[in-house]
Order: C-alpha cells, then sequence, then structure tokens
C-alpha cells in the first residue's frame, strides 16, 4: 500500500519511530511508584517493523484499550488497522 492510500484510509495512524516511540510510551504505563504518567488520548494507532523479531507490529488504542499483535508484513499489518468504520475490529 503506497502512503497516499494509507493516509486516505488510515488518517492519523503512526509509522516507523513515531509508531515505535508512541507504542513503547503506552506500554511503559507504571513508572517509580506505580503512578501512571503518560497520558494517553486513546486515539493512537500505528506500526512498525522490530528488527529483532523481524515482525511488524501493531497497535491500536482508538477504542481506549490497546490491542498488540504481530504481522509478517506491512500490508497485513495495515489490513488489520482498517476496517469499514476506520476503527480497529478483532
Amino acid at each position: 500500500m503506497d502512503d497516499e492510500v494509507r493516509d486516505r484510509l488510515l488518517p492519523g495512524c503512526l509509522i516507523e519511530t513515531a509508531a515505535a516511540r508512541c507504542f513503547f510510551n503506552l506500554v511503559d504505563g507504571e513508572r517509580g511508584s506505580r503512578t501512571y504518567r503518560y497520558d494517553s488520548k486513546q486515539s493512537e494507532f500505528g506500526y512498525f517493523y522490530e528488527p529483532w523479531q523481524e515482525r511488524w507490529v501493531v497497535f491500536d488504542n482508538r477504542m481506549g484499550a490497546l490491542f498488540v499483535t504481530t504481522c509478517k508484513t506491512v500490508d497485513e499489518a495495515t489490513n488489520l488497522l482498517i476496517d469499514g468504520e476506520e476503527l480497529f475490529t478483532p
């Protein structure tokens, strides 16, 4: 899927370094004395390549419940993030 199509189908989708940074902020959660310090907007979603696993990490927090999975291809990753409502559907 080229960037233009992805941007039309997935407005606001984070990719590459921005996606990885957001993902690790979301899963980090507890710091210090168990205080949750990341202010989630419940609108974060995206995908990035993880070279150690040699897979794409896909995450979706648009519904306020963080979903995470991995995929073999970038097309598989984007397809997981798209449905008729442009919200993740398990």
